[in-house]
């Protein structure tokens, strides 16, 4: 009999039974399983961390939300308890949008086992909650700086394309946006054509641009400017004759002029840079005469307006 109860001691699954039994004994032993001990301790700025189901809503508060709550547990377990051991979450929902006022409860926090909740010392958070809209807004092309164009030269038409982007926000951000601006086109004085430019969109902070980027279409024109130039004299294109010897009277002897041409050239013109005159090379006899003004640009590239009067009268009496 002895002999058959030391063979049943000598296999393997019965020294696997005695192992485990002695290690459940110690640990027994060792835990506080089965001690009435408890101790509590308050955990201040745990994390909560907030979700939105509905991608619609949006919390506008920068600032990380915190909550107080008090624990209880084994001396040994509370010791060893952190923030880090405990998380929150709590899932946003319409109602909360409505009051701005979001409840924590237990069902809300996650803690490890062998702790309980004693309290919840901060059982609700303050949100500033939005929904998110969007809306159409036309785009407007700015640049670095206009003057570093040449000096005759200047932005005559811009165009867009999209001409509206779609943006997208909290509503109390994008009520307000009636426009969005490109990022500055740069400009510089070797630019004379018209010229295509891929700008970003700048919108303002938390809000969104669908697209991103749009094709823009620069048209440049060279700067023209008018002036009027008073009291020019007229002279007189006569052919010489030689048996004929006039004297020549006009009325009125002086006409005003209106020009345009690059705003480098015609703001420093005078009088002597234009050749004004009447023909009187077809006069043979006295008499009074009605003629044509003509004038001439000495530089190509000014152009005459209109000459003020387009005539004026030529009195001519012979010499005796």
């Amino acid at each position: 009999m002895l002999k058959k109860i030391w063979k049943h001691l000598r296999s393997d699954w019965i020294r696997v039974l005695m192992a485990l039994a002695l290690a459940m004994l110690v640990y027994v032993s060792r835990s506080d399983i089965f001690s009435n001990q408890t101790e509590i301790r308050e955990l201040s700025n745990i994390p909560v961390k907030l979700e939105f189901p509905n991608s619609n809503i949006i919390n506008l508060n920068d600032k990380e939300n915190t909550v107080s709550v008090t624990f209880e547990g084994s001396p040994q377990r509370i010791s060893k308890l952190s923030a880090e051991q405990i998380s929150i979450s709590v899932d946003i929902t319409q109602s909360n949008l409505q009051s701005g006022l979001v409840e924590i409860t237990e069902k809300n926090i996650k803690h490890p086992l062998g702790i309980r909740i004693k309290e919840i010392n901060t059982p609700r958070i303050t949100v500033n909650l939005e929904t998110i809209e969007s809306k159409k807004v036309p785009v407007r092309i700015t640049f670095d700086s206009l003057h570093k164009l040449s000096e005759n030269y200047t932005v005559s038409k811009t165009a867009v394309f999209p001409q509206e982007v779609m943006i997208s926000g909290p509503k109390s951000k994008i009520d307000d946006v009636k426009e969005v601006l490109s990022s500055p086109i740069p400009l510089d004085s070797s630019i004379q054509d018209n010229f295509k430019y891929t700008a970003d969109i700048v919108p303002a902070a938390g809000i969104t641009t669908v697209p991103s980027k749009v094709e823009c279409e620069i048209y440049i024109t060279r700067t023209f400017g008018k002036r009027t130039l008073k009291k020019i004299p007229v002279s007189i294109l006569e052919a010489p004759h030689k048996d004929l010897n006039f004297s020549y009277k006009l009325n009125p002897a002086e006409v005003e002029m209106e020009i345009s041409g690059p705003s480098r050239i015609v703001h420093f013109l005078t009088a002597n840079d234009f050749d004004v005159f009447v023909n009187a090379k077809n006069i043979t006899k006295s008499g009074e005469y009605i003629l044509n003004i003509r004038c001439n640009s000495r530089s190509p590239e000014v152009k005459i307006i209109s000459i003020t009067p387009l005539q004026l009268t030529l009195t001519a009496e012979q010499k005796k």
